[in-house]
């Protein structure tokens, strides 16, 4: 590991792998640490409308088309199983994107990181990276230890973090914090689910409310064929006071036991998953909600979830991880090709584009954990209701969700903070609703998709050896 190189890049998920995908066809020398072997189980499976012309640039899009389940909207279910509305793309997009994908991640995952390394990408893979130097503002030296625990260094002229939850650079640079008003955890499994079962056939993804304590939801999505990946995400101060119960009960396993318990004491999982099994590990991913104060300067940048995390309700994290990939790696190209000074400048709008997205999505992450907000599983059966206040927080949340899960917010988040302010003109929100909301479309319970469509891995014209 002597040459010299232009990127050097920590992290080989979608952020890390998008990152070098991007920098290699542009030419530059790049080379990727990822301190795990792939394929790896990894969280984060259900992907926005708007990723499509991402992968496209990637190069992986008609790869993902046979091999991925697809997506064609989110149904919100009230915790009893009684009441829910549906969101259908198609509705709010007239191209090939209102089909989106949810995703096996071990699978995606490789699948990027192998387009990046076909690109030219040098990869060492199980290569854990120690410590890096950046007291030169030109130069990067890190530290790389091997399967063997032998330790080397490589140098290059910039560095990208994409160590997702890890922030590898962040917690060097003390600029990590924890998020105050997002304090939840997460658990994540696969069960073998019958494909043909009704919801699971459909592809949608399946947001579940829990009550009230445990401030939560579960996500219920297919990432295979009669695979179900089943999250749940509870606020910390119910876990801890469960995982009490459970250390008093003598439970030693307690995390797997409180996932299976909170899976099934709903009715609505209850009955999905009726005969079906856990097939992989459990997956716990705690305090994952928090900021980056610093994300790059004159060597580095931050990427993905590196750089910073929110919460997975609305299943942006890849989105949002592909966008800063693309975007960091088209200003590395240009300060390393026309100067710091362009490139600082293209970085520190790039990051200006990331925080207003992040501050548009937290606008709305933030009201949906609010219990005074409007139940967006009750809003079909609330949106014909007569006019008052109620149904004016449902006619708003509506628009809003449509808004969010249809619209490129990244690229457009001004516009779209400016719309949030719109609809809450009274007068404004009335016209909206007359020629929106109010239309038989927004009413649907399906989005009418066949099990085909949403499994193209059924066609035998598809399956590979």
């Amino acid at each position: 590991m002597n040459d010299f190189y232009d990127v050097i890049i920590i992290g080989g998920g979608p952020a890390g792998s998008a990152s070098a995908i991007h920098l290699r066809k542009a030419g530059l020398k790049v080379i990727l640490f990822e301190k795990e072997k792939f394929p790896r189980a990894h969280v984060g499976e259900s992907l926005v409308p708007f990723c499509y012309e991402l992968f496209d640039e990637l190069g992986i899009l008609e790869e993902l088309q046979k091999t991925a389940v697809r997506k064609p909207g989110v149904r919100f279910i009230n915790k009893d199983g009684s009441k829910s509305t549906t969101y259908c793309f198609k509705n709010i997009l007239d191209g090939p994107n209102q089909m989106s994908f949810h995703v096996l991640r071990e699978k995606f995952d490789k699948q990027l990181l192998d387009r990046a390394q076909k690109l030219g990408t040098v990869v060492h893979e199980q290569h854990r990276v120690t410590n890096v130097n950046l007291d030169k503002t030109d130069e990067v030296e890190v530290t790389v230890s091997n399967p063997n625990n032998e330790k080397s260094t490589v140098k290059g002229k910039f560095l990208i973090d994409a160590t997702g939850q890890d922030s590898f650079l962040a917690k060097k640079l003390k600029s990590k914090e924890k998020h105050k008003d997002l304090d939840r955890i997460a658990f994540l499994s696969h069960w073998n689910c019958d494909t043909s079962k009704e919801g699971v056939n459909e592809g949608l993804l399946q947001l579940l409310y829990l009550s009230d304590s445990k401030k939560g939801w579960m996500g219920i999505q297919p990432v295979d064929v009669n695979r179900l990946s089943v999250g749940l995400i509870c606020d910390n101060n119910y876990v801890k006071q469960a995982k009490a119960k459970y250390a008093a009960d003598g439970i030693e396993n307690w995390k797997e036991q409180f996932y299976v318990d909170q899976v099934l004491s709903s009715p609505f999982t209850k009955d999905l998953l009726a005969n079906a099994k856990m097939i992989n590990k459990l997956l716990v991913v705690g305090d994952y909600s928090y900021k980056i104060t610093k994300k790059f300067g004159s060597n580095y940048a931050l990427v993905g979830d590196a750089a910073g995390f929110l919460d997975p309700i609305f299943a942006t994290g890849v989105y949002l991880a592909l966008n800063t990939a693309k975007n960091t790696a088209n200003a590395i190209v240009r300060q390393l090709t026309e100067g710091k000074d362009i490139g600082q400048k293209e970085l520190a709008a790039s990051y200006t584009q990331y925080e207003g997205a992040l501050e548009l999505l937290e606008k709305f992450i933030n009201n949906f954990y609010n219990p005074e907000f409007v139940n967006l599983a009750e809003i079909q059966s609330d949106v014909d209701s007569e006019n008052n206040e109620n149904h004016t927080k449902s006619m708003i949340a509506f628009s809003i969700v449509h808004f969010l899960m249809g619209g490129d917010f990244y690229n457009e988040h001004k516009k779209y903070l400016e719309y949030l302010d719109f609809l809450s003109q009274p007068k404004q929100l009335a016209r909206y609703y007359h020629l929106v909301i109010n239309q038989p479309k927004y009413k649907e319970n399906s989005c009418d998709y066949l099990m085909e469509d949403v499994f193209p891995m059924l066609n035998d014209a598809n399956l590979t050896e």
